[in-house]
C-alpha cells in the first residue's frame, strides 16, 4: 500500500519561551523530552562456500549463507520538536474557547530599555511628546505629565525596563513582555534592519492576562504609586491592549515534505 507523504508547517521562531515550554510539555505528556532516540536495523546476506569435484568431470560447490543484522542507533536533540508539540496542543485547547490560551496574526515591533531611553532622551532635550503638544489636557496636566516623565526617567536608572512587543492585528492591539535570552537576535537588529518599519505576518500564542483593582489606603506604598504605574503603562502600551504571556512568537515559512 501506497504511504502518503506526510507534511508539516516550518517556522522560523522569533521567540520561544524554552522554560515555560518544557513545563507545559512534562505537564502534557508526563516529562521533558531531552532526547530521541532512533535505531536502523539493515540485515545484509553472507555467504561462504567449499568447491569440490572430480577436475574436468564434475564440479561440486557447497554453500552456506548466514544473515547478518548491522543497528546503529542515533540520538536525536528535539530542539523544537517540544515547542512543536505543545503548540498543537495549545491550538487544541484554544479551539474550545475555556481557556485564556490564545493565537493572534498582525504586524509586530519590539522595544527595549534601550529604546525607551533614547525616547525619554529626546524629549526631555526636545521639549516635545504627542499627548503635550496635540492633545486637549490643560495647562496644570501638562506640568503633571512632564513631572511623570521626569520620575520614571530617573526609575528607569534603577530598574530596568523588560523587553516588550507590541502586535497590531484587524481587531485589536495585543501587547506582552519577554524574556530577552530567549529572542533568536538581539531586539536591536530590528532596529538596524527594519527602522521604525513593523515585521508583518507574525504570529504570537501565549496566555492572556486577567487582572483586577484593588483599593488600598493611600498611605500603602501602591497606593502612592497608583497614579504613577498607570502612566508608565500607557506610554508603553496602548489603552485597552491584550495583554498575555507569549509562549512563542514567529512566522509561517511554508510546507515540507517529511516522508
Amino acid at each position: 500500500m501506497e504511504q502518503k507523504e506526510q507534511k508539516a508547517l516550518l517556522s522560523d521562531f522569533l521567540y520561544i519561551d524554552r522554560e515555560r515550554i518544557a513545563s507545559f510539555y512534562a505537564q502534557i505528556f508526563g516529562g521533558d523530552l531531552l532526547s530521541i532516540e532512533k535505531e536502523i536495523s539493515d540485515i545484509q546476506k553472507k555467504g561462504s562456500g567449499i568447491s569440490g569435484g572430480i577436475p574436468q568431470i564434475v564440479d561440486a560447490k557447497a554453500e552456506s549463507i548466514n544473515q547478518v543484522e548491522e543497528a546503529k542507533k542515533e540520538i536525536i536533540n528535539p530542539h523544537d520538536v517540544k515547542v512543536r508539540d505543545v503548540i498543537a496542543k495549545f491550538l487544541e485547547l484554544a479551539e474550545t474557547g475555556k481557556t485564556p490560551i490564545r493565537i493572534y496574526e498582525g504586524s509586530m515591533i519590539f522595544m527595549d530599555n534601550h529604546l525607551l531611553k533614547i525616547m525619554l532622551e529626546t524629549i526631555s532635550i526636545a521639549g516635545k511628546f504627542p499627548m503635550l503638544v496635540d492633545s486637549n489636557l490643560s495647562k496644570k496636566e501638562k506640568q503633571e505629565f512632564k513631572k511623570i516623565l521626569e520620575v520614571i526617567n530617573k526609575l528607569l536608572k534603577v530598574m530596568p525596563f523588560l523587553p516588550a512587543f507590541l502586535l497590531k492585528t484587524k481587531e485589536t492591539n495585543v501587547v506582552g513582555t519577554i524574556k530577552e535570552e530567549f529572542l533568536s537576535e538581539p531586539i536591536s537588529s530590528f532596529y538596524l534592519k527594519h527602522g521604525g518599519k513593523w515585521l508583518k505576518d507574525v504570529l504570537v500564542i501565549g496566555i492572556e492576562e486577567n487582572t483586577t483593582e484593588e483599593e488600598l489606603p493611600e498611605t500603602h506604598l501602591y497606593g502612592a504609586l497608583k497614579e504613577l504605574l498607570p502612566a508608565m503603562s500607557s506610554m508603553v502600551f496602548p489603552p485597552d491592549s491584550i495583554k498575555i504571556v507569549p509562549i512563542a512568537i514567529f512566522r509561517r515559512v511554508g510546507i515540507i515534505d517529511i516522508g
